[in-house]
């Protein structure tokens, strides 16, 4: 009798709510700063399903603004709104673009400074990869003394505890 693969039923599976990683795209933002990582969570995800198990991570590409090119030229389109209120367990990932010295004030930037500053509470431990490690840093800056840590690799800001496959 050959072996039946198991499946994932969300009818009969229970287990802990996905992650909900968010990431935080801007005008300009750099690809691979989202792909190699979204690749990566959903591979995980389609190896977790293969084994009856739960998917680990929804993602979500949120922004201040509904479309954004990217540092290369390809349109990045409907994206979320920044939400008012981040789900537990959430992981944020912040970013970078090509011109980062050059971009602080403009209005994405900005809007997303204040986003960060507003749900900073909600975000334990603050940490940000590389290229968002400034952003991070900036909006801490407002969020009454709030720290906030550059992460040697990809360690997304994140809320509450999370369990990882």
């Amino acid at each position: 009798m050959p072996a039946t693969k198991p499946t994932y039923n969300p009818s009969t599976t229970t287990a802990a709510a996905p992650v909900q990683v968010l990431f935080v795209v801007l005008p300009d933002t750099l690809v691979l700063d989202w792909a190699g990582p979204a690749e990566a969570l959903r591979i995980a995800n389609q190896s977790l399903v293969r084994q009856g198990l739960a998917p680990a991570f929804q993602l979500r590409f949120v922004g201040p603004q509904a479309d954004a090119a990217s540092s290369v030229g390809a349109n990045i389109n409907q994206l979320e709104p920044l939400p008012q209120h981040l789900d537990v367990p959430s992981w944020v990932v912040l970013l970078g673009w090509p011109d980062e010295a050059n971009g602080l004030h403009t209005l994405p930037l900005r809007q997303l400074t204040h986003w960060l500053r507003s749900i900073a509470k909600q975000l334990q431990p603050p940490l940000a990869p590389p290229p968002g490690h400034h952003l991070c840093r900036r909006a801490a800056g407002g969020a009454g003394g709030a720290a906030c840590a550059c992460a040697g690799g990809y360690a997304p800001l994140r809320t509450g505890r999370t369990q990882t496959p």
